[in-house]
């Protein structure tokens, strides 16, 4: 219908609203309005929304006579002007619909290229530890003095009558009368447990690195406790470092005193660490001048010294790690972790400094030190590089 049409129906339906006061409709020259309940809509053309006016006008519509007459005008005008609205609504809803799909399909592509680095770095897409079976066992814990394949449980002399204790084992090839390389251990942090069943205890007797490392023959092996003081009681600390100035006195004293006993070459001492151990391969191992002196290399897995800030603990910042890194003076170290060593690796040439360093990813998704009691190449590569350290001058 043409408009002429529309607005002398809309004229004739005036008067039949005039006609029938008791309905709640309003029409004026420029905009109808509809009002339903509290809610009032209209449409941008017709100043009324033509869906709702249609159910209006059809019950005039039925009506006989002039009033009639009028209504079904109206109805016919605002059908077509539903029609007009109804494909201007397509229109601009397939529009909407074209660049909003325009707009997520470019939003994905963006979120996809940007994630891509964390998606590939992603440990639990790799494969368990587990399911390769051991071919190592640890000795179980002895009683009495230590003797060839055995551990024991130790207290170095000075820490007589507290609870601090470290763990000696001595190879199955152990002779009296030979010198021996000397791996010592530093241990996880305990109350560590996640989804994949690695557990760590944070105690001495959790320890596996030097045993798988050396096979239990060729090396003596030490697990060594970090020590806490509480009130007058002194024992092994199952979480970060206790009192570092005691943890690292207890280090040396007990490293001298098994080379002496035992016959350990103390310039073949190697110390290695998983986690928390792992750190403190620099942070108690190179701590200070004295204490770093000791060693001539180093095995780092999972963790590194200076690659996180912000652990809770003093000097865990970057500035006091390079401090620490600086005494390594370029001997080596063996720097394994699962999934990925980038970070290690990224941290170590920021510094700028030059070292013997051996990266070693670990294809698992697992956060254990179990690694070492399989068969492995990475494993292969940890001995290799431990026969290679020893035979240095």
């Amino acid at each position: 219908l043409e408009d002429s049409t529309f607005f002398e129906a809309k004229a004739g339906f005036h008067q039949l609203q005039r006609q029938f006061r008791t309905e709640r409709q309003l029409m004026t020259r420029h905009m109808v309005t509809v009002r339903m309940g509290n809610e009032s809509t209209l449409h941008p053309e017709m100043g009324i929304q033509p869906q709702v006016c249609l159910r209006q006008v059809n019950a005039f519509a039925m009506s006989d006579g002039e009033q009639g007459r009028h209504a079904e005008k109206l109805r016919m005008a605002v059908l077509s002007r539903f029609c007009q609205h109804v494909l201007h609504e397509w229109a601009l809803m397939f529009e909407a619909l074209n660049l909003g799909m325009k707009f997520i399909f470019a939003s994905l592509s963006c979120l996809i290229l940007l994630q891509a680095p964390l998606l590939t770095a992603e440990t639990p897409s790799l494969p368990d530890l587990y399911a390769i079976p051991t071919d190592l066992v640890i000795p179980d814990l002895s009683s009495g003095p230590p003797e060839a394949g055995k551990r024991v449980k130790q207290t170095t002399a000075g820490w007589e009558g507290t609870e601090v204790h470290h763990l000696v084992y001595l190879p199955t090839d152990w002779q009296s009368d030979k010198k021996w390389p000397v791996i010592v251990e530093y241990a996880g942090n305990g109350g560590f447990k996640n989804n994949y069943g690695d557990v760590s205890e944070g105690t001495v007797e959790g320890s596996r690195l030097g045993y798988g490392a050396s096979a239990g023959k060729g090396y003596l092996w030490i697990c060594l406790p970090f020590i806490e003081k509480n009130a007058n009681i002194k024992r092994n600390a199952t979480k970060w470092w206790g009192d570092v100035e005691e943890t690292k006195r207890y280090c040396m004293a007990t490293v001298k005193d098994i080379c002496e006993r035992y016959g350990g070459d103390s310039g073949k001492v190697i110390l290695a660490g998983f986690s928390r151990g792992s750190i403190a391969c620099n942070y108690i191992g190179l701590n200070d001048d004295e204490i770093a002196k000791l060693w001539c290399g180093f095995i780092c897995h999972s963790h590194y010294d200076g690659v996180k800030e912000g652990w809770p603990y003093q000097n865990a910042d970057r500035a006091a790690a390079l401090l620490r890194l600086n005494r390594l003076k370029g001997r080596p170290q063996f720097i394994s972790h699962e999934g990925s060593t980038q970070e290690a690796e990224k941290w170590l040439q920021s510094t700028g400094l030059q070292a013997d360093w051996t990266f070693v990813p670990l294809p698992f998704r697992n956060h254990s030190d179990a690694w070492v009691l399989r068969d492995l190449p990475e494993r292969r590569q940890l001995r290799d590089w431990l026969q290679r350290v020893i035979k240095q001058e």
